[in-house]
């Protein structure tokens, strides 16, 4: 699966109408150790130092740590505007897109050194001299994508940004080559990802808050000659432990490959066509995630029994999944039907008692087990309210269309009455 990057379109706001630049701002993923940022840019101006992202303060000159491009790919750590320093790289071009890597090394929230990759080329050595270099002493912190938080146009961005990602941890040399072909929101689990790929900014990527759009207007840009992305690697679900699932099973396996690990925004999902995409898909309950192994307890909805159903596996990040679903069906769940006087519509908070089939009229057989705080439909058939009970409910599992069950009904304080009974499927 490939896609070619679509772009958030970046233009600094010139003076005297306000002083600062547009961007795009989220809460701060960080709190302490290491973190690393990377970004797709294009840049059309040289002008100014022209961050692509920046943490601190909304209100201050003070800002935490900043990576910018201008003659070099920069990263800086400070509390102060006055201390600061820098890890160059090679320079980066105009008019072309970038590739940008950031990497920020700590202990606790102190920088130890700083590493900054530009289309694959790593600075020749890392930062390691910075003064002044705790960054987590102001707080509330905000990420602010294009401009610093010293709300300074001189330092704005101009140009594109796209497949913009952050990561909790020193990315990889391995993750950092990866991120060249890849889309970002596949390589090392990233906590916030925005790739930029919708007309309508608002809620796009995952992780972080909602975009504040203030000081915020943009265009959706697709005509920039974007480099062609491909997903890391496939989806591919080879296994389900158990391909004829009941509603509220559970233990069920997906074991394959390609799925991300650990999981933050992936899901599972079992659709009524071969097409994740239908609106009547189902998302299954996860309870373990692995790369090669996912653990699901099964949730029927709306799906029909008896007919083949997909299960797809979206990855984290929502931009990957299985191309073709993997075929399972559902079983009929079976269910106690019990008709009785009209009266008992909806009536709620209802009891019961199962037994076996009886003789003779009496209650004669085993007890099977018993039912509380159930509901009588709404609607009536053929003149009598219908209570319908999961087996489940009251261990009748053994229990086939074929048995007649009694029931010992209780509507709210009152014996409805001993009832025969039915078993349906639905």
């Amino acid at each position: 699966m490939s896609r070619y990057m679509n772009a958030y379109s970046v233009a600094d706001v010139a003076a005297p109408t306000t002083s600062d630049g547009e961007w795009l701002q989220t809460a701060s993923p960080w709190t302490t150790g290491s973190f690393s940022v990377a970004t797709w840019f294009y840049r059309t101006s040289s002008t100014g130092t022209r961050p692509f992202f920046s943490m601190g303060r909304n209100n201050s000159s003070d800002y935490r740590a900043q990576a910018s491009v201008s003659a070099t790919l920069t990263g800086l750590a400070q509390s102060t505007l006055s201390s600061n320093a820098s890890a160059p790289a090679n320079s980066p071009s105009l008019n072309a897109w970038q590739h940008a890597v950031v990497i920020f090394n700590c202990t606790g929230t102190t920088v130890t050194s700083i590493r900054t990759v530009l289309n694959g080329d790593w600075a020749s050595s890392t930062l390691s001299d910075i003064t002044d270099r705790d960054i987590g002493v102001v707080l509330p912190n905000i990420i602010r994508i294009s401009n610093q938080a010293a709300l300074n146009s001189s330092s704005a961005f101009n140009g594109y940004v796209s497949e913009w990602a952050w990561w909790n941890k020193a990315l990889s040399e391995a993750e950092v080559t990866a991120l060249q072909t890849t889309y970002a929101g596949d390589v090392g689990g990233p906590v916030l990802y925005y790739p930029f790929d919708s007309s309508s900014l608002a809620n796009e990527g995952s992780g972080g808050s909602t975009y504040d759009l203030t000081n915020y207007s943009s265009t959706y840009e697709t005509s920039v000659g974007e480099p062609s992305l491909t997903g890391g690697g496939s989806v591919t679900i080879s296994l389900v432990s158990d391909t004829t699932l009941n509603s509220g099973q559970t233990g069920i396996t997906l074991t394959g490959s390609g799925f991300g690990d650990p999981q933050g925004t992936g899901k599972v999902y079992i659709s009524p066509t071969d097409n994740i995409a239908d609106s009547n898909k189902v998302e299954q309950t996860v309870n373990g995630w692995g790369n090669t192994s996912i653990n699901i307890t099964a949730v029927r909805g709306s799906l029909s029994h008896s007919t083949n159903l997909y299960v797809f596996v979206l990855k984290d990040g929502g931009t990957l999944s299985n191309s073709t679903g993997y075929i399972v069906q559902f079983n009929p769940d079976r269910k106690l039907k019990v008709l009785v006087h009209s009266s008992a519509a909806g009536a709620t908070s209802v009891r019961g008692v199962v037994f076996t089939a009886p003789t003779g009229g009496q209650i004669t057989g085993a007890e099977i087990g018993e039912f509380t705080s159930k509901t009588f439909e709404a609607s009536l058939e053929s003149g009598q309210a219908v209570l319908k009970v999961p087996i489940a409910d009251f261990g009748g599992n053994s229990l086939t269309t074929s048995d007649t069950p009694v029931v010992l009904v209780r509507n709210d304080t009152n014996t409805t009455g001993i009832i025969q009974a039915s078993i349906i499927e639905e």
